[in-house]
């Protein structure tokens, strides 16, 4: 019996050891605690020859925008249109109760009558008197003043038609009419409210949209750039929404402000865009892109591979060993999901582009298809 226990034991023990390191090892023959290859998508730095853009945020103004106020003192009696409606130059917005300058505009041509008829008269008795007064039947003195008398009626007769044409105005501005076409704003009075021309509040805002323009502030260091562009031609400027890669319109840059913001270093632009479509609407922010007829060559990755620490930017470097590297690296402009590389990557070299967020230096990776499908078998030509 002590013979069998000899036999076995040394058995027993090499089997113990056998499972122990084989439990050490997953079913594909990988040690326990060893990392798992994080999934990433990885492409090419390329060179590429990239349009000089310069981007930043734009908002969007009316071409024009008229508060419209009243020109006469009056009753409210009606409104015209529903807010938010679309209006043509001329036509009728608010009317204010009339019949009091109707009423001026009366006594007014009956006061311009009045002294039309003593013009008539006092015009008959210097022609009749003139030449009594050659004959001596009228004194020199007395004729003066007939003559006198007539000069007065004539200055108090175009004083009425002032007074006349005065009352005629402001009868019109009883009729509240558009300036131009554009779109109305809020109603601020309802009728039958007094109106006065000293107020600060507008009756409504009326805002054109067919013609826009865009202001947007860049940096100082493109000054130079642009207005070389602008002495060369027309420069193009599309406006975006926020995610969107089609531009909702395209226009014109015309103005350059006069000064650079000594603050902020920045310059003020603006563009002008037809707006047929009401695409933009005064008041919203929109991406701009002013296109630069110039553009550079250069390595490029894309917008995705560029991520930022707390050193700057940097990129994952994806090498032949399928482990990755981390990278500073010096950017330059963007342009249809690509960035421009200034420093730190070469062409050819292979860039992490999806699944950064798990990695650090030196860690091993997978490839696989975008979107985080199946892992990317590369051909001869693809592999790192």
């Amino acid at each position: 019996m002590t013979d069998l226990k000899k036999t076995l034991l040394p058995v027993l023990l090499s089997l113990i050891l056998f499972q122990t390191s084989c439990g050490d090892r997953d079913t594909q023959g990988k040690k326990k605690g060893d990392k798992p290859q994080a999934p990433v998508t990885a492409a090419l730095a390329v060179k590429k020859i990239i349009p000089v853009d310069i981007t930043g945020t734009g908002h969007v103004e009316a071409g024009a925008s008229i508060r419209v106020f009243p020109r006469v003192s009056g009753t409210l009696l009606s409104v015209h249109f529903k807010e938010g409606a679309e209006v043509r130059k001329g036509e009728l917005l608010f009317s204010i109760d009339d019949a009091p300058f109707k009423a001026r505009l009366r006594q007014a041509e009956a006061d311009l009558e009045r002294d039309r008829a003593k013009r008539r008269l006092a015009a008959a008795q210097v022609k009749r008197y003139g030449s009594l007064s050659d004959k001596g039947y009228l004194s020199a003195e007395e004729y003066e003043q007939l003559q006198n008398d007539l000069a007065v009626l004539n200055a108090q007769i175009r004083a009425d038609e002032a007074v006349v044409d005065s009352a005629k105005l402001d009868l019109s501005y009883c009729s509240i009419r558009a300036e131009i076409t554009g779109i109305t704003g809020e109603i601020n009075v309802d009728p039958g409210n007094l109106v006065t021309t000293g107020s600060t509040t507008p009756l409504t805002t009326l805002r054109s949209v067919k013609d826009l323009d865009v202001s947007i502030s860049v940096p100082e260091k493109h000054f130079r750039e642009i207005r070389s562009a602008m002495a060369h031609g027309s420069v193009r400027v599309a406006a975006l929404a926020d995610g969107d890669l089609k531009p909702l319109a395209q226009g014109i840059l015309t103005f350059i402000d006069n000064t650079i913001d000594a603050e902020s270093g920045m310059v003020l632009l603006k563009a002008g865009f037809g707006n047929d479509g009401k695409t933009l609407w005064p008041g919203q922010f929109v991406r701009v892109t002013v296109e630069l007829p110039v553009s550079e060559e250069g390595i490029t990755v894309p917008n995705q591979a560029i991520q930022t620490g707390q050193k700057g930017s940097f990129v994952y470097i994806l090498h032949k060993d399928m482990k990755v590297e981390s990278r500073a690296v010096e950017t330059g402009r963007s342009f249809n999901g690509d960035t421009l590389i200034v420093r730190g990557v070469s062409e050819g070299e292979k860039v992490v582009v999806e699944g950064q967020l798990k990695l650090s230096d030196g860690a091993t990776v997978k490839v696989v298809e975008p979107g985080g499908g199946n892992e990317k078998n590369p051909t001869k030509a693809d592999r790192p």
